[in-house]
Order: C-alpha cells, then sequence, then structure tokens
C-alpha cells in the first residue's frame, strides 16, 4: 500500500487555493477537499489556516524561478534578471492574468491582520532582494550597469515594481504594466553602462 504523504497534500491544495482564491476565500474545508483528504486531518498536521499560509508562502519561494539568476549558461548577470521576471511573467500569463504573486496577494489581504503572515511575508520579500541584489552586484562589478548603483536598492525597486505592474495587469487584464516595467527596467534602470 502506497503511503500518502498528508502534509504535503495539504500544503500543495493549500498554496494553490491561496494563491487562486485569496486567504479569505479559502475554508480549510476547500483545502482538505482539495488535497482529497478527510477535514479531521488538517489539524493533525497544521495549527491552524494560518500556519499553513506560512508554509505555503515558504513553499512558493523555494519554487519561484530563482535558480536562472545563478545558470551559468547565461553569461550576463541582466540578461540572468531578465530570464527570471520572463519566467515570473510566463507563469503569470500561463494563469490567465489572474494569479500574479501570491507573496503580493497575500501582503495586500492578509499583511495587517495577522503579525505571522506579515513576518514570513517581509522574510520573503527580504530574501528576494538579497537575490536578486547579488546579481547586480555582479552586473556592477562587470561594468555591464553602472558601478555606483545601489544594488540592495534598486533590486528592492524592481520587486515594488514588478509587483505593481502585476496589480495593474489583473485589473485591465492588459500586458501593458508588464510591458512598461520591462522598458523601463533595461532602458533605464539597468541601462548598460556607456
Amino acid at each position: 500500500m502506497v503511503q500518502r504523504n498528508i502534509p504535503q497534500q495539504l500544503l500543495i491544495a493549500g498554496l494553490d487555493r491561496f494563491h487562486g482564491h485569496g486567504y479569505h476565500g479559502t475554508a480549510v474545508q476547500d483545502i482538505t477537499t482539495t488535497a482529497q483528504v478527510p477535514k479531521g486531518s488538517f489539524y493533525n498536521h497544521y495549527a491552524s489556516k494560518e500556519a499553513l499560509a506560512v508554509a505555503a508562502i515558504h513553499q512558493y519561494v523555494a519554487d519561484s524561478p530563482v535558480q536562472v539568476l545563478f545558470d551559468p549558461t547565461i553569461a550576463s548577470p541582466v540578461a540572468r534578471v531578465r530570464a527570471h521576471f520572463d519566467a515570473l511573467r510566463r507563469n503569470f500569463e500561463d494563469s490567465g492574468m489572474t494569479r500574479g504573486c501570491l507573496l503580493g496577494n497575500l501582503s495586500n489581504e492578509v499583511a495587517d491582520h495577522s503579525e505571522t503572515i506579515r513576518a514570513a511575508l517581509e522574510q520573503a520579500f527580504a530574501a528576494w532582494v538579497a537575490v536578486i541584489s547579488h546579481v547586480l552586484e555582479a552586473a556592477c562589478e562587470e561594468g555591464e550597469i553602472p558601478a555606483d548603483l545601489d544594488a540592495p536598492t534598486a533590486a528592492g525597486f524592481l520587486i515594488n515594481a514588478w509587483e505593481g505592474a502585476l496589480l495593474r495587469a489583473r485589473a485591465s487584464k492588459s500586458a501593458d504594466p508588464i510591458d512598461a516595467f520591462y522598458a523601463l527596467t533595461f532602458s533605464v534602470v539597468l541601462k548598460l553602462s556607456s
């Protein structure tokens, strides 16, 4: 008999439900139904829906396309940053421009109401900034972008701009905000050194 990994099934189902329906639009019953496990088993593995949301944030970060930022087959650091956002864009467009970024979604919906979730989101954003900043520092060192660019500030700005572009794209059901993000990011913010 095959052993079922119920905590993992709940995590995958929770991540999918939170991403597609929001935190408040997802009940524990929705998660257990999606996971095809008895509702009573939920609390054997997660103390609360809030605890599952924190686990879902960690899983979302683990599944995100950050590995492309370190892809040795892409020689240029700025090209790696672009490939990272290209992967995020594909995921967004594949969802029919409905899912956005789980981190942004939960920040808008829950961060003011749950200190536990807010702290997990803050940690996830900080880790994302750190990874992009590392790649931007390499771009500065290689002379691809100006050496005086403040990499951590630029990385934070890119993430802020990306999250805003996703919100506007979802509202307009148009890729125009994402196109504007790309245009300004790669021709102004990360402009090649002269």
